[in-house]
């Protein structure tokens, strides 16, 4: 990759304590964004908040710093993307306030770091949170949340009204308010998120970094898209899942979304097979054949297409096939005759081949007056024979004359 991924920004946080898995989760998340050669964040744009740096104070200490961040880039004209990763513990809490809407039975939290079993606190309120990512100039947010379900979470002493309740997927929908948001919990409120250890990724991140690297986009593109992380995760989770003898289905909210990338991508460069376009007249078909089992060689071993008008699919459109295969083709072979200037539409194919600034190679098959058409006459030099054209019918060997002829397109393909 030549580029950064300069609009790219994101705080990927690892609560640890008893999950020492998120800590492993967070630091691979966070790797791949700055790999140049991955996702392409610019290294200073990725904040990584793990252990005793993901407290109360040091998440929203995050936030506040991405903030300025993504503010100082989009003041400087450059469009923001905001990708905030969590993994950790996910509570509700009974919303006790008077303001409260109707429905709002709950109100959601994470669980940072320094959060005291025997206190029940400090919780990094999930209102909160989001208010942060609002407040942020940009209209283009992924929102990833890895919270394990109620088998991670120790039950706290805390006995009142406020007694903080496992949640995993249901924050996802509480919190996905606001324009341009993309929010992915791991897992629904009902299932067990799949977490990982010491050593190891969750399901849920592990499907992640997949989406990531480009699991579900085309290999030359240069970007991930966000609907494309969207489509991968909610697929290969259940999937995986599933081989693992789980139930686990991704929650994902989407609030006025407009497509956006979310990071870099590696685009394999795809080596080009160079396509051969042949144009003949049906009188000279014996030429066409032998010149095509010769090319055929080629075909096989992957170095060439070819295409000619015997090629079109009955049914389909003859102009528009050849029209779409001329465009698609590199090289393009005129068989030159009497028949082929007689031909309409092989003349036609021949000037569009020009237009369209294709490397046009004709072949005298025949003995004709190809040296007055003039752009056969600039670019006919096969077969050649001492120094002179020699058309292919005065040859002894009609074989010969064209693997004589294609060795020398074959070198010119490869250029």
């Amino acid at each position: 990759m030549s580029e950064n991924f300069k609009e790219g920004f994101a705080l990927v946080i690892g609560v640890g304590s008893d999950l020492p898995g998120t800590v492993t989760d967070a630091e691979a998340v966070a790797k791949i964004l700055k790999d140049p050669e991955k996702a392409a964040y610019p290294e200073d744009q990725v904040l990584l908040l793990t252990e005793n740096k993901a407290t109360q104070a040091g998440i929203m200490q995050g936030l506040d710093t991405l903030a300025q961040k993504v503010a100082a880039s989009e003041a400087a004209g450059h469009k923001a993307t905001l990708l905030v990763y969590y993994s950790g513990h996910g509570v509700r809490l009974p919303n006790l306030s008077a303001e409260r809407r109707e429905g709002d039975q709950y109100e959601y939290a994470f669980v940072p770091n320094d959060y005291s079993y025997d206190t029940g606190a400090p919780l990094v309120s999930g209102e909160a949170f989001m208010a942060k990512i609002n407040a942020m100039p940009t209209a283009k947010s992924l929102i990833l949340i890895d919270s394990c379900y109620a088998g991670g979470f120790k039950s706290t002493k805390v006995i009142g009204p406020r007694k903080p309740e496992p949640a995993a997927g249901e924050i996802a929908n509480a919190l996905g308010k606001g324009r341009g948001k993309v929010i992915i919990a791991s897992s629904t409120e009902a299932q067990k998120s799949l977490a990982g250890q010491a050593d190891s990724l969750s399901l849920f991140t592990e499907v992640l970094m997949e989406a990531l690297q480009g699991a579900a986009t085309d290999k030359e593109a240069a970007y991930v898209s966000v609907t494309e992380v969207v489509d991968h995760i909610s697929k290969a989770v259940p999937a995986k899942a599933k081989e693992l003898n789980y139930t686990q289905t991704p929650l994902i909210n989407i609030q006025d979304l407009e497509p956006f990338h979310v990071c870099k991508h590696k685009a394999e460069v795809v080596p080009t097979i160079p396509k051969i376009f042949t144009i003949y007249d049906p009188k000279d078909t014996i030429y066409h054949k032998g010149l095509q089992r010769v090319l055929q060689n080629y075909v096989n071993f992957g170095i060439i297409e070819k295409w000619s008008a015997e090629d079109i699919i009955p049914g389909d459109s003859i102009s528009a096939s050849l029209e779409k295969n001329l465009k698609e083709s590199q090289i393009v072979i005129p068989l030159v005759s009497a028949n082929y200037f007689n031909n309409e539409t092989s003349i036609k194919l021949q000037n569009q081949a020009v237009q369209l600034n294709k490397d046009i190679i004709p072949i005298i098959v025949n003995h004709c007056p190809w040296e007055f058409a003039p752009i056969i006459s600039e670019k006919a030099n096969e077969p050649m024979v001492n120094g002179e054209v020699k058309p292919v019918a005065d040859w002894d060997n009609m074989d010969l004359a064209f693997d004589s002829i294609v060795k020398k397109i074959i070198k010119k393909a490869k250029q």
